[in-house]
């Protein structure tokens, strides 16, 4: 049974994407997503439950119209990257993130990307 906090929405120069450290990419809009799963725990023999087990966090992002920082950009070769979001004097890295589905629109043969899911299992907070 997922829980979910609020969604916040962001918009662009705050929220970066970073492999290795270095910048390849921007969105001019995120959207956040958290979530944990929780089991409940019953004792044998019992119908209900007597506990609950809380799960670890899951965030997911949604970024919207990704623009890239470097021309050599393949979003579907990602692995292990991170995304940094300024906001309120905070930065918030996700780290070790993963796409989970990415939407491209092809106009007059160029590539855009409309939207970027992104998991992530760790969330960084440092002061800016």
């Amino acid at each position: 049974m997922p829980i979910s906090t609020e969604q916040v929405k962001l918009s662009s120069q705050e929220v970066e994407i970073l492999l290795n450290g270095k910048k390849v990419a921007f969105a001019q809009e995120c959207l956040i997503k958290t979530t944990r799963n929780t089991k409940l725990i019953s004792s044998n023999g019992e119908g209900q439950a007597c506990a609950v087990a809380v799960g670890a966090k899951q965030y997911n992002l949604t970024l919207l119209k990704v623009a890239t920082a470097t021309q050599d950009f393949d979003f579907l070769t990602f692995s292990d990257f991170d995304v940094e979001i300024k906001k309120q004097g905070k930065i918030h890295s996700f780290l070790h993130c993963e796409w989970s589905e990415v939407c491209e629109h092809i106009k007059s043969g160029k590539s855009v990307i409309q939207t970027v899911v992104i998991t992530s299992p760790f969330l960084n907070i440092t002061e800016v």
